[in-house]
Parts: C-alpha cells; structure tokens; sequence
C-alpha cells in the first residue's frame, strides 16, 4: 500500500524510451547531466503530474489527471529527475497516519505492526524501504516531518514560499509547503539547494 500508481506505459514508446536513457548517458559521458539526472523519485498523491492522477487519494477524485504539471514537477523534470510513482497519504493529507480506509493503510517499513505516519506516509515508507532514494511531499502542521521521524527517514519542510506553491490539491491556501523525503540529509539539502538555486535564477532572467 506504498504505491498508488506508476506512469502508464502508453504515455512513451520504447524507443523514446530508450532514446531517453541514451540522452542521459550522454550528458554524463559530456559532463552537462543536470544536477538530478536520472534520479528516480516519487511524488505524493495531491502533487499534480499530468501523467498521474492527482485525487488525494479520495474516492470522489479518483482517475482525475490534471491538466497540467505543477510547478514544482515542472522544476524537478527539468533537473533531470525521473517521476517513479505517486504514493499513499491520508486522505486529503487531513490526518498524521496514512491509515486510508480507500486506497488501505500505509504501514511502517521497519514494524508493520505500526503506521507510516502522515500525511506523507508513502513518500517516507517508500524512501524508508530503499525503493526509491528521494520522495516529494507536502505539510502543513507536520506532514512531511511526521512521517520521515516514523519511518527513519529525512523530512525537510521549507519556509513557505520558498518552495512552488501551487503544487496541486492543498490543505490550506496559507500554511502548505511542498518539500523532500530522503534516506539522508545530503540528498535532502541537495535537492532543496538545486531547486532554490534553480528558480532564483529564473526569476533573475
């Protein structure tokens, strides 16, 4: 129950696919790979990815693809990073366990006896089990932190604003932010730091 849903394969073709896989061996060959190239990640479920739906993992969203990427998957494409999955939370991220009666509980990696925490219980569980070495989620009174203290796992929630805000299905219009889940604080800072330096220098053009 770590994973709701992985990229439909109809999206891309194989050899596209493999072009990809090509392209990046090149860069890194060339020494111009971004700065998260070939990183596999995965985003909670209310980040909107048009290749996933994004539903909060609520029954009344479900099977709603948005119709274009958030800004913050918007950014992390663009550094080279590969889009895994979306994972299990909370429904509506309106709770600190992950416990979803609709899309089933997100149990702890490390004692199944436990929850993962929430509301980004997949993102941390998923990072916590070494699939995945980086996750995105969101917080608003503790979302990410919760989870990643649950699952031995790094959870970093920046200042608001400092993150994109409009990521997707949001708790609150004042308090979200948008932020990593990572096995260690390098990957997590890394990340923050790449997609800081990222956007300020995009509002610099």
């Amino acid at each position: 129950f770590l994973i709701i849903r992985r990229p439909p394969r109809s999206t891309q073709s194989r050899s596209s696919a493999a072009s990809d896989v090509y392209k990046r061996q090149d860069r890194y060959s060339n020494n111009t790979n971004r700065p998260l190239e070939g990183l596999p990640i995965c985003i909670k479920s209310n980040i909107a990815y048009t290749q996933l739906p994004c539903h909060g993992c609520t029954p009344s969203l479900a099977n709603t693809y948005p119709k274009k990427n958030s800004e913050i998957v918007f950014k992390l494409l663009n550094l080279g990073a590969i889009i895994i999955c979306n994972t299990n939370m909370h429904e509506l991220a309106f709770g600190v366990t992950s416990n979803n009666p609709y899309t089933g509980f997100c149990l702890n990696p490390l004692n199944d006896k436990f929850c993962a925490g929430g509301s980004s219980g997949g993102s941390a569980a998923l990072v916590s089990s070494g699939i995945i070495p980086l996750g995105i989620g969101t917080d608003t009174g503790g979302s990410i932190r919760i989870p990643a203290s649950y699952c031995g796992t790094v959870g970093y929630r920046p200042t608001v604003g400092r993150w994109p805000e409009d990521y997707g299905l949001k708790m609150s219009g004042s308090r979200d932010s948008v932020g990593p889940v990572s096995y260690t604080h390098l990957r997590a800072h890394e990340t923050g730091r790449n997609l800081v330096c990222r956007l300020l220098l995009e509002k610099k053009q």
